[in-house]
């Protein structure tokens, strides 16, 4: 008789995705709350690209509210420590929860940096490329937010194994997944290089130039982001164990 499966170690991550996660929704807070005050007091605008970052950034700050009782529930745990056992369905409930909000949150804040470009260059040309992107960010969010909703059915099944019914073969769920982090990667790389070419013939003091050029170009870090969350897309699911497979998801769909 073969011998069981031995027993993962018993490891909690929950602790990093509250260090990490809340640590990055706290700085983007805080820039955030900085930039409205300089827009208010200072400027005496708010535009539309000011008020999309406001909806991400409320977005993000309920999305890190139910990490927290999803970290409580065995988040960053395997399966065989979380008792009782309904709190695996409770997690995988809180975990589903989050998807959408982060696609939501994730969509509005290309959604500000394109409206915000949008502001800065006095070209059409490059007025419609920026307006074709953000329609192009738009459109990919919602194919991927009707995927999350659309994956099983009933929608329940995606957190709870005992409800009856069925789902997008895994293969095919995966295949989505890549393509649609690949599609964001893309949408990253355009909005973090556009700038450069936009404010080429800007008429503004060079050191302003290259100050504002340096910080949308900080954009790249999302694209690396994306990069990172597709290597960890491969072990989703790999086990069974979710909680545990979506620690690293977690922590990098925040930023």
């Amino acid at each position: 008789m073969a011998d069981a499966d031995p027993m993962p170690p018993d490891e909690n991550r929950g602790p990093e995705i509250l260090a990490i996660c809340g640590s990055l929704v706290g700085i983007a807070l805080v820039t955030v709350v900085l930039r409205m005050f300089v827009r208010v007091k200072m400027i005496g605008h708010i535009g539309a690209d000011d008020w999309a970052i406001v909806a991400a950034m409320t977005v993000m700050f309920v999305e890190m509210m139910i990490i927290i009782p999803q970290v409580h529930y065995g988040a960053g745990r395997h399966v065989q420590y979380i008792h009782p056992p309904s709190n695996v369905v409770t997690g995988l409930h809180l975990n589903f929860v989050t998807q959408p909000l982060c696609l939501i949150g994730l969509c509005l804040t290309k959604v500000s940096v394109g409206l915000f470009l949008l502001r800065l260059t006095p070209s059409q040309k490059f007025r419609y490329f920026v307006i074709g992107t953000i329609v192009f960010t738009v459109l990919s969010s919602t194919g991927n937010f009707l995927t999350v909703f659309f994956q099983c059915r009933p929608l329940a099944l995606t957190w709870d194994s005992s409800v009856p019914g069925e789902c997008i073969p895994p293969a095919n769920l995966k295949f989505a997944a890549f393509f649609n982090s690949s599609v964001a990667v893309l949408t990253d790389v355009v909005f973090a290089l556009l700038p450069i070419p936009i404010l080429w013939n800007v008429q503004m003091n060079w050191r302003v130039k290259s100050a504002v050029a340096g910080i949308l170009s900080l954009g790249v870090f999302a694209a690396v982001s994306a990069i990172v969350k597709i290597t960890f897309l491969t072990n989703y699911g790999k086990h069974g164990d979710f909680l545990w497979d979506s620690a690293d998801l977690t922590i990098w769909y925040v930023p």
